[in-house]
């Protein structure tokens, strides 16, 4: 009945649409439609979202008795008996949601064959006149806000289908106990149903964590049974974002159930047409991770007994915080939360075990006895997959390459000191000395470090001393490069040593190390001539021959 299509000489058309999250396909539909003089049009229409509705059916009746109809081939419906029609007993939109009828003058009515959810409009009326014109057109059950029937243009009526309408109850469960505020957010289809009407804040207040709104909605919408779901827009301080993929939260395991059918006794039902309330609930946990802090000294040797403070961070753009004192001199933090305290063990493992998601401060508020500790703050970032350690550089946090955290022996005083002995003993004499350490050692006065610390040279004569910087712990190795003829010989603390090597105590405040060098002349006899007899007969026997050549050259001259 259209004899073709006609080109659409109107303005642009701008659609605009919006959706969130939920990555949906909005299809933006134009339909043009033209009928010949005579034949009214039919459309049927979903109240909600005013999309045209395919395959509804019609009965028409002609003064209260059916109307005989004939399907012609283009779709269309016409009282005409030779136009090689097919007799049909009623009327079915099609694809587009239209009728298109020719039915003469005189009232009609239309009987819906009314889709599963929708509610019944009653019965139809509709007067045309001479000229084709509908003048009348309306529904047995409009009444208040729903119109079942109305009019759009002289030869156009539609009907509007008004889904059953009932209330959404939402719940929010916390499975880990957390019990942070929420932002839910109703969604149908896909679509977000708006911010004013349909979405909640639930703290567990005096909502308990349940809310049912106000507004009801529809259970069908074009023909098919509406898909309700919830988005959590908030967790706390934590807003939903789509850079993380899965829940939109990187700090939460979010979990949604499918919408729940009840009926009027708050049971489970499949009758969704008949269903009186739809309930729907999200669960919450926070994500954990596995934050475990290897402890080690200098020489990547595990380290026991170093104590670290894990503290609470902000959640969003955590700056750095400044490491203060307490009474015994270790280290803490002012201000944030302090959430677990862990020691490491003989392996040099700190394990925290399972922590709740999110930003922590780190610091180790004691190192192990006689070790250096360290006052860095670092930053730690868990997460369900990793954890992540900063620290803080050129005003920034900057990731750090392991979480090794190396703590250094203790620098005590080590005093060197220098006595010379024996017959042929030079007291006078400056010995060139030179320290190894396996322990790197500290800058001071009176020796000479090398680069990586673990060489220091010096010089000292008898009765003088040098005191270098030694870490606890450390052996040193102590060589004179000018002793040729010399014995050598330590004592630390007073006590002898074997050999050249002196290990200094892990528990020493200050440490002597004491270096005699000995050096006297023997003969061949095997005596040994540093005993006082044998220096004294020495001693007379060389006066004696002096006198004697003496005077041999004065009898001479005679």
């Amino acid at each position: 009945n259209t004899g073709g299509w006609l080109a659409f000489t109107g303005t642009d058309v701008t659609v605009t649409g919006q959706t969130r999250g939920q990555n949906r396909v909005q299809t933006v539909s134009f339909l043009n439609s033209y009928t010949k003089p005579g034949v009214i049009t039919l459309k049927k229409v979903d109240a909600f979202t005013g999309t045209l509705m395919a395959n509804v059916s019609f009965t028409v009746e002609k003064d209260g008795a059916p109307l005989a109809l004939y399907r012609l081939a283009d779709g269309s419906y016409t009282i005409e008996d030779d136009k090689g029609g097919e007799l049909v007993s009623g009327i079915t939109t099609d694809i587009n949601g239209q009728v298109f009828l020719f039915l003469g003058t005189g009232t009609f009515t239309f009987r819906e064959t009314v889709p599963n959810g929708y509610d019944d409009p009653g019965a139809i009326t509709v007067v045309v006149d001479e000229d084709g014109t509908i003048t009348q057109a309306s529904a047995a059950n409009d009444g208040g806000n729903r119109k079942f029937v109305t009019t759009n243009g002289a030869t156009e009526f539609q009907v509007n289908n008004y889904s059953k309408t009932v209330p959404v109850t939402v719940h929010k469960n916390w499975t880990d106990g957390e019990n942070r505020e929420v932002v839910l957010q109703l969604y149908c289809n896909g679509q977000s149903m708006g911010v004013q009407n349909f979405s909640k804040t639930l703290n567990g207040g005096a909502d308990n964590w349940t809310h049912t709104f106000t507004l009801t909605v529809p259970l069908y919408i074009d023909g098919q049974p509406a898909q309700y779901s919830l988005l959590e827009t908030r967790i706390g301080d934590w807003l939903y974002s789509e850079e993380y993929s899965g829940d939109g939260y990187r700090y939460y395991d979010v979990s949604y159930s499918p919408a729940v059918y009840r009926d009027g006794a708050g049971h489970s039902t499949d009758d969704i047409a008949n269903a009186q309330e739809i309930y729907l609930e999200v669960s919450n946990r926070r994500t954990t991770g596995q934050l475990i802090i290897r402890k080690t000294d200098e020489n990547n040797r595990p380290l026991g007994g170093a104590e670290f403070y894990l503290y609470r961070g902000s959640v969003n753009n955590p700056g750095y915080v400044n490491v203060t004192k307490d009474a015994d001199g270790h280290n803490v933090l002012e201000g944030p939360e302090l959430v677990k305290r862990v020691t490491s063990d003989a392996s040099g493992d700190t394990a925290f075990g399972s922590i709740p998601a999110g930003n922590y401060y780190l610091i180790e508020h004691a190192a192990p006895q006689f070790y250096q500790g360290t006052d860095a703050v670092y930053l730690v970032e868990v997460s369900g997959t990793e954890s992540v350690m900063k620290r803080w550089q050129d005003d920034q946090w900057v990731a750090v390459g392991n979480t090794t955290i190396v703590n250094t022996r203790q620098v005590i005083p080590v005093t060197i000191d220098k006595t010379v002995d024996g017959n042929m003993g030079d007291r006078s004499k400056s010995f060139e000395f030179k320290v190894t350490s396996d322990l790197p050692m500290e800058a001071g006065t009176g020796y000479t470090l090398s680069v990586d610390k673990l060489t220091a040279t010096f010089r000292l004569a008898h009765g003088q001393n040098i005191t270098l910087n030694v870490r606890r712990g450390a052996t040193l190795k102590i060589t004179e490069d000018n002793a040729q003829g010399y014995t050598m010989t330590l004592t630390l603390d007073d006590n002898p040593v074997e050999g050249n090597s002196v290990t200094i105590p892990g528990d020493a405040v200050h440490t002597f190390v004491h270096v005699r060098n000995t050096k006297n002349l023997e003969v061949d006899t095997g005596v040994i001539l540093d005993s006082l007899p044998y220096v004294l007969l020495l001693s007379t026997a060389g006066c004696g021959s002096l006198l004697l050549a003496g005077g041999r050259k004065r009898r001479k001259k005679q």
